[in-house]
């Protein structure tokens, strides 16, 4: 199998320095490599090569009518395992990141008049406990030949933390596009989370 170059930059845009995104998917390989995600071959400090998946990507099969969504929530299930830690921790964790999301969109709110409501079930979060997370896990990120188990790959922002960030994305990019996708998704996750939780992540 061949190879696969990929360099980080654009530190002003995506808003995490390049450095750390290196760390992040050279980490995420390293533990996931040659099960749901790429092996890590190479690594400096601009770039990660890795190896080649060939293969479409989901989106491009789900656009063209390919049942792709209950393996998608298959593979996620197998990044959310569980890790030591715990759960109590993740409440104050993510209070912090609320109260930051909410300060920063605090003008825009108020111009539209609009009262957010940033209040997570803690409860639901503690259920599924501290697990690895993908944090850009949509369709276009998962990719596989038919009949074979496809592989996820830019595991650029995989942090540690609650699978309810991994399902806030699934929300905005996998549902939102795919309204019939979300009970395949599910049952593939073999769980179906808390929807108001759901919902508060997408602040994040």
């Amino acid at each position: 199998g061949g190879v696969v170059s990929k360099h980080f930059k654009n530190d002003d845009m995506v808003g995490v320095p390049s450095s750390r995104r290196i760390k992040n998917e050279a980490a995420a390989l390293t533990h996931f490599g040659g099960k749901i995600a790429p092996r890590l071959v190479q690594l400096d400090e601009k770039s990660i090569t890795q190896e080649f998946v060939s293969g479409q990507n989901y989106e491009f099969l789900a656009e063209n009518g390919a049942e792709v969504f209950e393996l998608a929530g298959r593979m996620l299930k197998q990044i959310h395992h569980p890790l030591p830690g715990n759960p109590k921790a993740l409440e104050p964790y993510y209070q912090r990141r609320f109260k930051a999301a909410q300060t920063q969109a605090q003008q825009i709110l108020k111009h539209e008049g609009v009262t957010p409501l940033f209040e997570p079930h803690w409860g639901a979060v503690r259920t599924l406990g501290v697990t690895p997370v993908h944090g850009d896990y949509w369709l276009g990120n998962i990719i596989g030949e038919p009949g074979q188990e496809p592989k996820v790959i830019d595991w650029e922002f995989a942090h540690v933390g609650s699978p309810y960030e991994d399902f806030a994305i699934a929300k905005l990019w996998i549902f939102n596009k795919y309204p019939n996708s979300e009970l395949e998704f599910w049952d593939g996750y073999e769980y179906e989370p808390n929807k108001e939780t759901v919902t508060a992540f997408l602040t994040l």
